[in-house]
């Protein structure tokens, strides 16, 4: 996905998506975070690009992909009888995923080596986990993994190397709620925002539609 080439919602063409969804037309759900990554990138942009600039390791679309799960809480939580402008709302949830991430940066990184290994400790291919087209595409999807792995605070990152197996046990989202002490529902909603960033940065990369 080209993040340019996306066009902004207006506040009220946003409220119809929002109103839509919650009457259950999951479609726009999809919809409406994408036409959120312009807000998305004007805001990190205005908020952390001083950040960006001085930290190296940053990468601004990194930070997109990032503030893109504060648009997910935020569609989550976002109550249509307050009519408040979805932009607005949402800009808390992004700066908070944003300066999580930043916080985490540097103690949560997961190498590839590390991934590979959990993988050959479980003697099955990642792609068993999406049903795959070409196998030849292992090594890109891993690389997308590693990257969505990486923007993830430590707890959701363990459950989600749960949810595939990789710690030992795959787990279901009803052993992970059990295991972490969360609600059945939040487990969902993570495992969801993981596998739909996972989902977005494939697109990013070209490889739209290879996973199911």
């Amino acid at each position: 996905m080209e993040y340019d080439n996306v066009i902004r919602l207006t506040n009220n063409e946003m409220f119809n998506c929002l109103k839509l969804y919650k009457e259950g037309r999951v479609e726009y759900y999809e919809k409406i975070v994408v036409a959120s990554i312009p807000f998305i990138r004007r805001l990190i942009y205005n908020c952390f690009g001083y950040t960006i600039e001085k930290r190296k390791s940053l990468n601004y679309d990194d930070l997109v992909e990032v503030g893109i799960t504060g648009i997910m809480l935020a569609i989550d939580n976002y109550d249509l009888s307050r009519k408040t402008n979805f932009y607005n709302y949402a800009s808390y949830y992004v700066r908070s995923e944003v300066k999580r991430y930043i916080k985490q940066e540097r103690i949560n990184v997961v190498s590839l080596d590390e991934l590979n290994e959990k993988l050959s400790e479980r003697g099955k291919g990642l792609m068993s986990n999406f049903d795959l087209e070409n196998n030849y595409l292992k090594k890109e999807i891993l690389v997308v993994l590693q990257d969505v792995l990486n923007t993830l605070d430590l707890d959701t990152k363990n459950m989600i190397l749960d949810y595939f197996g990789f710690s030992g046990a795959k787990l279901n989202l009803h052993d992970i709620s059990s295991k972490y002490n969360i609600s059945y529902a939040n487990a969902s909603r993570i495992i969801r925002m993981t596998l739909y960033k996972l989902r977005l940065k494939m697109n990013n990369n070209g490889y739209y539609d290879r996973i199911k």
